[in-house]
């Protein structure tokens, strides 16, 4: 339950407070006991450096017993989404993590991650190499944010142009779901319209409604010459023939 590669310039006396777990050896072999080896041992490596996979696999197993509880605990959607956000209600001994920022910070991005690539390998298929699950990983630590929509990040990511985002919650119907937004460029259509064009709809309008009196909101003048925006013209006539206009200058919409 663990896949992020984080450098967070923790020094190595953070790291081995890190390492005094709160676990018996049995509890911590049972947590592992169905852990891949060889994946363990790739991720050891992750960072260039030699690092002992037994030490890996002994953390990873802590850090899973402290969000999930045991293995004889069983597995939710409902339980996958409340450790998404943080909330342990399954764990033992999360408060080894929790008094610690840092690690707390290293251990849920690393669950945020693994449930995201959890979803895109029921989508699109396993990772086949330690090669693809590298690029994943490094694809994930660049281009998106994985977190909650009511965490402040979320709109924060928003505004500095994130290319995705991405969420998993449970709505009131108790339905479990995750979203994703992407940023993509939003083609824009500018048009001019001739002066005289327009100053001759305005008097047209002028003598429709003043002298021929006709008042009708869906009259067949508001409705004609579509190609020349005759309903938008219209309805930016000076008042009273047209509507008064409000303009709140350049607004930006962040959160959807």
């Amino acid at each position: 339950e663990g896949g992020g590669v984080v450098d967070d310039g923790v020094g190595i006396e953070e790291y081995s407070k890190w390492l005094m777990l709160p676990y018996s050896k049995a509890e911590v072999e049972d947590g592992g006991k169905d852990f891949d080896n060889a994946f363990l041992e790739y991720c050891s490596g992750l960072q260039q450096q030699e690092i002992d996979a037994e030490l890996v696999k002994n953390f990873v197993s802590s850090a899973t017993i402290a969000i999930s509880g045991s293995p004889e605990v069983k597995r939710t959607a409902y339980q996958v989404v409340k450790n998404y956000d943080g909330n342990y209600e399954w764990g033992k001994h999360s408060d080894w993590f929790k008094d610690n920022a840092s690690l707390e910070t290293l251990i849920r991005k690393s669950y945020r991650h693994a449930v995201k690539l959890s979803i895109d390998e029921l989508i699109f298929g396993v990772n086949e190499t330690p090669e693809e699950f590298r690029e994943s990983l490094t694809e994930l630590e660049q281009d998106w944010f994985i977190g909650s929509e009511t965490n402040p990040e979320w709109p924060l990511n928003l505004e500095q142009g994130k290319k995705y985002v991405f969420s998993v919650g449970l709505n009131n119907n108790k339905m479990y779901s995750s979203r994703t937004l992407t940023l993509s460029e939003l083609p824009m259509y500018i048009g001019h319209l001739n002066t005289d064009c327009v100053k001759s709809t305005w008097s047209a309008l002028s003598l429709e409604l003043l002298y021929l009196t006709n008042d009708d909101e869906e009259r067949y003048s508001i409705q004609a010459h579509p190609n020349l925006l005759r309903n938008i013209v219209t309805q930016a006539a000076d008042v009273p023939l047209g509507y008064p206009i409000f303009f709140s200058g350049v607004k930006h919409v962040f959160r959807l």
